[in-house]
């Protein structure tokens, strides 16, 4: 199988494993774990990956026979044993964030992850889905989002997984909380990647890929956009929706292309803020979304359509107080390093959406009033 540097249109700064691999194992029982992972006895394979699983404090990840050797289990093992691969890859890439830069730059792990996902189901779609989301989550390391994003198909797996529901009109195979979750990892996927601009393009760029979030930030049915007539649904997948669609419209050229391809996309973000700070909704799902769950869906919408917005249009929008609020709480969170609703927005969030609301009379009032202007 070809690996995804084949085909990379985002060569790598760095192509060679600079870390070092030090273990406070021996090169012996380094070498029992590389080879219990290749044994023809599956069972042994199965309790190696256990094993790797429970590892919460080794640097096994970074030794390169015991990553390539996980790669071959992900994409030949039993049902069992790529499932604990799958949870292998998250606990090793625990250990701190080099361990978890040199997972990401295995050769053929994206593939067998994409392939895992596409054509496993249930739990171990979504092991693989979130190991996937583990992987994107290194900060201050573009290549990591561009690796995901040019491995070939991935973006389009990825929108197969949000849209499932949509298509089959409910449920799917699998249904219930692991369809919830393997949605949200898959948008958590996009939400880290999409802070790179390269990446942002390639995603927006992708099939189906804008129509999958907005679907699954709000539910696939909702009355805010055109095909729809529903209620909001909210889920937990939600909130990294809504945030990737907010890393989306931080990039121009990004912004630009929404604006060109979806008009009816900011008229539909105008609609769901006036709705929802009405409280006029009634939500007719809410998987595992509390209230300041809703809280971080509703800031990154305002964020969005900020960004979105001509000065005219924003003129003409009423975005409330308590949001302008949250989102001058939101920068401050940001400046010391805290999380706000379990997301660290940056400083870049949060100004570039306050910038364009200055320059609104009614908006301007409101930073005034928070604080932010004199």
């Amino acid at each position: 199988m070809a690996s995804a540097e084949d085909h990379d249109p985002f060569p790598l700064e760095i192509e060679r494993d600079e870390l070092p691999a030090s273990s406070a194992l021996s090169e012996q029982e380094i070498e029992n774990v590389a080879n219990g992972l290749m044994s023809l006895d599956q069972q042994v394979v199965t309790s190696t990956v256990k094993l790797l699983a429970k590892q919460e404090d080794s640097d096994l990840g970074r030794h390169p026979t015991v990553r390539k050797n996980l790669v071959h289990v992900i994409l030949s093992g039993t049902e069992e044993a790529v499932l604990w691969a799958c949870h292998a890859i998250c606990s090793l890439g625990q250990v701190d964030p080099l361990t978890r830069i040199q997972l990401g730059r295995t050769p053929g792990l994206h593939l067998a992850l994409r392939d895992a996902i596409q054509l496993r189901r249930g739990a171990v779609r979504v092991a693989a889905c979130t190991a996937l989301a583990a992987l994107s989550e290194v900060q201050c390391e573009k290549s990591s989002a561009e690796r995901i994003a040019s491995t070939p198909g991935m973006l389009e797996v990825l929108v197969e997984v949000m849209s499932a529901e949509d298509d089959e009109g409910g449920g799917g195979e699998g249904g219930g909380m692991e369809e919830v979750q393997v949605k949200d990892s898959a948008a958590m996927v996009l939400h880290n990647a999409s802070n790179c601009e390269r990446v942002a393009a390639a995603i927006l760029n992708t099939p189906g890929m804008l129509r999958a979030l907005r679907h699954l930030s709000v539910g696939p049915r909702c009355k805010y956009w055109d095909e729809g007539c529903a209620e909001p649904e909210l889920t937990c997948a939600s909130i990294n929706a809504m945030c990737a669609i907010n890393n989306l419209a931080k990039h121009p050229s990004v912004r630009h292309r929404i604006r060109e391809t979806e008009p009816g996309f900011l008229c539909g973000l105008s609609r769901l803020l006036t709705d929802l700070e009405a409280e006029s909704p009634s939500r007719t799902a809410q998987v595992g979304v509390d209230a300041g769950g809703e809280k971080a869906i509703l800031v990154a919408a305002v964020m969005s359509a900020a960004k979105l917005s001509t000065e005219r249009e924003l003129a003409e929008m009423r975005i409330a107080s308590s949001q302008i609020a949250s989102i001058v709480l939101c920068l401050r969170k940001g400046v010391s390093g805290e999380a706000w609703q379990g997301i660290l927005w940056s400083v870049t969030d949060c100004v570039l959406p306050l910038l364009p609301l200055a320059n609104s009379e009614h908006h301007r009032r409101l930073l005034v009033q928070c604080g932010v202007l004199p």
